[in-house]
């Protein structure tokens, strides 16, 4: 027993020393220490750590922590474990904290290889627990994993908490945060049975410059039978979707529907923003296949609505797209795919077709089409090494003539080997035949030729007939290009006249050769031969005999040849030049001439020589024009001289090119203006010009025989200091006499100084000063003259300020202006502060100014500021205009009682309120509004009385609006009502002589120049006129009370437009020099322009037993007329009951003379388009009748122009024996002669006339 003993207490202090051993190191911080340390040889790897802190059996912590293996290292600032041993007692594993702080991970390359599964996984029926198990937390903060050869990923901080529940693992949290956003995961899965799950998942995920997006979902299910899964997507796109899983762990079949209710694509793509996009997408299949169906809708900017349609079935070796549809609803353009990809394990299988219709450029259908394809077909069949292209298509639009494509090739990965393209066009056809290829260098054989192209089918201008056969090839050989191209023949003609050229080009990298290329077309021709290379030798010449029959609007003749020789980087350029008449559109150039020999090596002297004469373009015109120079590089002169009507020139330069800068002299520049006088320069002035620095002395010019003097000088350096001054003396204000209104006269000088410097580092300084000394403002027909005793403008500042001021005063008006404005942080927001003041006792002064209003009394106030920021300014203050008595002699009218007010808005800093009255002929007129003066924007409304608008003998117009008007910085809207209460008026009265302007006259000046229409805001009409009780017309045989309204409507696109019926309550129609009772009537306004109604009138006259009258329509400008009885008679009966009351047996002889006059104007009325027809049969330019009022007087007249100058015309009298021929002869553009010769006399005249 006692061994027994022996080995029971041995056995009992063994396992006491065990449990010691155990404890001194698991319940100490020096045995976790030492353990550490002898786990640390048999590691794989090498792990060191600066300091340990803690116990195993509790809380252990280690700082400064690395390991590395091979590629694989880690880098720990510290790291945290902690336990509670004591619920192993209680079957429970506890692990209360288990984190990283500051990991620095670098992986190790991934395996190329897969590794597959040794058997299938299944899981097992459950999964037992020998213990619970409870994790508090299982953390990281700022941890940096960089995986091989990819961007690392950063992750702010992670947190995982998670607990069981007998078979049931909950997991309590799982949160992660990182630069690019955060999750939250929880939920639990029982691991028994069919393992049963639910967990749900809220995240936020933040795109650079993009915004921000979050979901919510939840997955639950079973992993034996089916899964869910659901998610909810708002912030850039609102999104639901839903997604199942059957059978997830034996063959899963899954569907997924996913439903987007808003996607914005403004953050990727600006210009769409606001286009927001909307569908749904379905998807269900199995591992081997998937089907399913997408429908987008949304918008593009100038396409309108997209809509997209698709159906798609693939597997693992095939796609089929089943119709898939873009439609553009607004413009009705659609685009269909379809098709199958097939044998994607190997070599691919195409069957694809793509087909449109009503593709159009720009999309809208309003719009003009610049390109259009109304319907078209690509088809690509075979396999992707040796596959077949067809395109079949229609073209057509304003930029592209009306052509059917056709396009065939037979290609693969390398490019085309066979190539067809037909294109029938313009009544001919285009054909390329060839190859061409792209890989493994692009290279190309094709040869095209075309037949009966006639560019007049789109281009009316270019009539012809075309033919032509070209041939290139070539390629990329290691980056150096070479290139063959032939003109085997052109031929045809264009615009009547031949076609012609041959030709060869060949390119061999930067090597050119040209070998007899020649095209000819009528009278013109231009051929070239030569090399281009690193050395130059090309000859070229260029004839034109007869421009005006090859070009429209073109004319005249052009001669010139030349060579260029010489190194590439130093060539030189010989031509001769000469023309004749040279015309294009409004552009003249009656002779041409010059010589240039130039050589950029300086190995020969250089000479230019260019003369020209009678020069007319942009509506400038040169007399003559002289450029002369030569000499050599260092030692040359260039002379200009120019005389036209506004100014002579004469100008010469002496210098020399010293490197990269010509340095010389200004010796000659002579000006002289009919205005500004002569000048002339002072002493000659040096000048400096290059690429990186630039600059003069003082160039000073003077007036000759008076005191002015403008003087400049500068320096400009790309690497340095810049400067520049400019001073004037004693400029005549006389210069401005185009720009200011006719009859006013303005006298008087201007002096300016001004000066800028810029620093190196871009800094910018800069001052001005502008004065107007001794001027004078005058209107000699009213006896009118104002002098200007101060008038000054002054600016300063720099890249980040500027400051201004102006002052004017006016002592005869006791008058004075002074505005200031200053500018800061012009870099930054740029603020904003300025003041005006003004005051001015009489106005009279704008007469001068506007020669249309007489200004007699009035008297104008204000004091406004300005503060704020140039993008939200302030505006405080006033101006007012009171007492204003202002007359306009054009519109008979004088306004009395003005007042005009404009003051700042106290709810709007950047708004001013305006209001005003005045009195007209006994009536009122209001108007208020709000302004935005730097805007340029505002609103205004005008309210009124029997205000009297017009008072001249002719026109008498009172008004009583309601009126609002609405004003954008390019565009005026007018709008509201009205009411005319009182009008009356008349034509004006003309000379028997006047003759009214045609409606598609064209006004031009003296040189034949249209005159030009003034740009200004468009606008945007829509008012209605009521006329009152007392509106009346006595105008083109009318005169009667009109009634009604109508609605007016302007815009920039057409002329003032009216709607609307303005009937007539009473008057009289003057047919035939009588005078008439209206029966009925009315002018009528569809939607035409507004001085041109329809007219419905009908009058008549009752004799006896007899009813006559006329019916009136057609147009107030070209009325049409219709004669009517009851019962039915002849005309000449009907006119003589008409006129005169009684049938035409009983009518005198001086009315049976009048109603012969009457015919011929009823003849004339209608005759003209009779007589135009007989006239165009025979080949003459006029047959008319004229002479007096009865028959015996009158006689048939026909005439003819032999020539633009000579015209003869003959008459012959229809009653009497008479006959009269006139000749008349263009002498110059305003004097004619006319003789006049027949049975009653002869005569000559000599006629004067002009145009306005």
């Amino acid at each position: 027993m006692r061994w027994i003993l022996r080995i029971l207490l041995a056995l009992v202090v063994l396992f006491l020393l065990l449990l010691g051993g155990v404890a001194a190191i698991g319940f100490t911080e020096t045995g976790t220490a030492w353990l550490v340390r002898q786990l640390q040889p048999l590691l794989p790897g090498e792990l060191e750590y600066r300091q340990l802190r803690g116990r195993l059996f509790g809380r252990l912590e280690l700082e400064g922590v690395s390991y590395r293996q091979l590629q694989l290292s880690a880098q720990l600032g510290r790291a945290e474990f902690a336990w509670t041993p004591a619920a192993l007692l209680q079957g429970r594993l506890q692990l209360d904290a288990l984190g990283v702080e500051s990991l620095d991970l670098q992986l190790p390359p991934g395996s190329d290889v897969p590794q597959e599964p040794s058997e299938p996984f299944q899981l097992p029926e459950s999964i037992p627990l020998p213990l619970q198990l409870r994790v508090e937390s299982v953390y990281g903060r700022q941890l940096r994993i960089q995986p091989a050869g990819a961007q690392p990923v950063l992750i702010d901080s992670f947190d995982l908490a998670l607990h069981t529940e007998d078979r049931k693992l909950v997991l309590d949290r799982l949160d992660v945060s990182a630069p690019q956003g955060g999750a939250r995961l929880n939920g639990d899965i029982d691991a028994g049975d069919d393992y049963p799950l639910a967990f749900s998942l809220d995240w936020q995920l933040k795109l650079p410059e993009s915004g921000e997006v979050s979901g919510r979902g939840v997955l639950q299910g079973d992993l034996r039978s089916e899964l869910t899964l659901t998610q909810q997507v708002r912030g850039l796109a609102d999104l639901d979707l839903e997604a199942r899983i059957s059978q997830p762990l034996d063959v899963p079949n899954w569907q997924l529907a996913l439903t987007l209710a808003r996607f914005d694509p403004a953050p990727f793509a600006p210009q769409l923003a606001g286009q927001v996009v909307a569908g749904r997408i379905d998807l269900s299949g199995d591992l081997e296949s998937a089907t399913g169906t997408l429908a987008l809708d949304g918008s593009v900017p100038e396409a309108g609505t997209v809509e997209l349609r698709a159906a798609l079935d693939a597997g693992l070796d095939r796609v089929r797209l089943a119709d898939t549809l873009i439609r553009l609803p607004d413009s009705g353009a659609e685009i269909r795919l379809e098709g199958l990809v097939s044998a994607l394990q190997g070599t691919p299988e195409l069957d694809l077709k793509l087909d449109w219709r009503g593709l159009r450029y720009p999309l809208p259908k309003g719009l003009p089409q610049q390109y259009a394809s109304e319907r078209g077909q690509v088809r690509l069949t075979g396999p992707l090494n040796d596959y077949r292209l067809e395109v079949a298509a229609e073209l057509a639009g304003e930029q592209v003539p009306a052509a059917k494509l056709n396009l065939q090739g037979q290609g693969s990965l390398e490019g085309f080997n066979e190539l067809a393209l037909r294109l029938e066009t313009l009544g001919g056809q285009l054909a390329v035949d060839g190859s061409a290829g792209w890989a493994p260098q692009p290279a190309w054989r094709l040869r095209a030729t075309a037949e009966n192209i006639d560019p007049g089918r789109h281009w009316a201008d270019w009539p012809g007939a075309l033919g032509f056969a070209l041939a290139t090839e070539g390629g990329l050989e290691a980056g150096v290009p070479s290139l063959q191209a032939t003109i085997e023949s052109l031929s045809g003609q264009l615009r009547g006249q031949p076609l012609s050229g041959r030709g060869r080009v060949r390119l061999q990298g930067a090597d050119l050769a040209i070998e007899t290329l020649h095209l000819g077309w009528g009278n013109a021709g231009i051929d070239a031969s030569g090399k281009a290379g690193e050395t130059l030798a090309l000859d070229w010449r260029l004839v034109a005999e007869d421009l005006a029959a090859l070009l429209p609007d073109a004319g005249g003749r052009l001669s010139a040849s030349g060579t260029l020789s010489g190194p590439r980087a130093a060539p030189a350029l010989a031509a001769d030049i000469s023309a004749e008449a040279l015309a294009f559109q409004a552009n003249r150039l009656e002779q041409l001439s010059g010589t240039l020999a130039l050589d950029l090596g300086w190995k020969s002297p250089a000479r230019v020589e260019l003369q020209a004469q009678r020069l007319s373009a942009g509506g400038q015109s040169i007399d003559s024009l002289s450029l002369t120079g030569g000499g050599a590089q260092q030692n040359h002169s260039l002379t200009l001289a120019l005389d036209s009507q506004v100014a002579k020139l004469d100008m010469r330069l002496e210098g020399g090119l010293f490197g990269q800068q010509w340095r010389g002299r200004l010796m000659q520049l002579e000006l002289q203006q009919p205005l500004a006088g002569d000048w002339a320069l002072q002493a000659p002035a040096e000048l400096n010009l290059g690429a990186d620095r630039a600059g003069s002395e003082t160039l000073c010019l003077e007036a000759q025989g008076a005191d002015g003097r403008l003087c400049v000088d500068g320096l400009w350096q790309a690497a340095g200091d810049s400067a520049g001054n400019v001073r004037l003396e004693r400029l005549p204000l006389a210069l401005l006499s185009p720009w200011i209104p006719p009859g006013t006269e303005l006298e008087g000088f201007v002096n300016a100084d001004a000066s800028a410097r810029l620093g190196a580092a871009g800094a910018l300084q800069y001052q001005a000063r502008l004065t107007l000394d001794e001027t004078r403002l005058s209107l000699p027909e009213q006896d009118l003259a104002f002098d200007l005793n101060e008038a000054r403008v002054e600016a300063a500042g720099s890249r980040n300020n500027a400051n201004a001021r102006l002052v004017l005063a006016m002592d005869d008006v006791d008058g004075r202006l002074d505005a200031t404005v200053s500018l800061a942080d012009l870099q930054g927001a740029g603020s904003l502060d300025g003041r005006l003041q003004m005051a001015m006792e009489d106005l009279a002064f704008v007469s001068a100014l506007v020669p249309a209003i007489r200004v007699g009394s009035g008297r104008l106030d204000g004091d406004i500021r300005l503060g704020g920021s140039l993008q939200q300014p302030r505006i405080n203050g006033a101006l007012a205009l009171d007492d204003g008595h202002v007359e306009v002699p054009a519109a008979g009218i004088a306004l009395e009682l003005l007042q005009l007010e404009l003051r700042d808005d106290p709810a709007r800093a950047d708004r001013m309120l305006l209001s005003g009255s005045a009195v007209s002929g006994g009536g009122n007129l209001s108007l208020s509004g709000e302004l935005q003066p730097l805007t340029s924007t505002g609103r205004i409304a005008i309210q009124g009385d029997r205000f009297q608008a017009v008072g001249t003998p002719e026109i008498e117009v009172f008004v009583s609006p309601d009126m609002r008007i609405e004003i954008a910085q390019q565009r005026i809207a007018v709008g509201g009502e009205l009411v005319v209460p009182e009008a009356l008026i008349k034509p004006p009265k003309l000379s028997v002589s006047a003759v009214s302007v045609s409606s598609d006259a064209v006004i031009v000046d003296a040189e034949g120049r249209a005159e030009a229409t003034r740009p200004g805001p468009a606008l945007d009409l829509d008012l209605r006129v009521t006329m009152g009780e007392k509106v009346w017309v006595d105008a083109f045989g009318f005169n009667g009370r009109l009634t009604g309204s109508m609605v007016l409507r302007e815009d920039e696109r057409r002329v003032t437009r009216a709607t609307g019926n303005i009937g007539v309550a009473t008057g009289e129609y003057q047919l035939y020099g009588q005078d008439l009772n209206i029966e009925r009537g009315s002018f009528v306004y569809t939607g035409g322009p507004v001085d041109n109604p329809g007219l419905n009138l009908r009058v008549q006259r009752e004799v006896e037993d007899v009813e006559v009258g006329a019916q009136v329509a057609g147009s107030l400008r070209a009325p049409t007329f219709e004669l009517f009885s009851d019962p039915v008679m002849p005309d000449n009966a009907r006119l003589s009951y008409l006129v005169f009351g009684r049938a035409p047996g009983a009518a005198s002889e001086g009315e049976q003379a009048m109603l012969m006059k009457l015919a011929l104007a009823l003849g004339r009325s209608g005759g003209d388009a009779i007589g135009e027809k007989v006239s165009g049969a025979l080949n003459v330019d006029e047959i008319s009748l004229g002479g007096g009022d009865t028959l015996q007087e009158t006689s048939l007249y026909i005439g003819k122009y032999l020539s633009p100058r000579l015209y003869i015309k003959y008459g012959v009298g229809l009653a009497e024996p008479t006959n009269e021929f006139i000749m008349r002869y263009l002498l110059t553009k305003q004097l004619s002669f006319e003789s006049n010769t027949g049975t009653e006399g002869s005569g000559a005249d000599l006629f004067y006339s002009f145009e306005r």
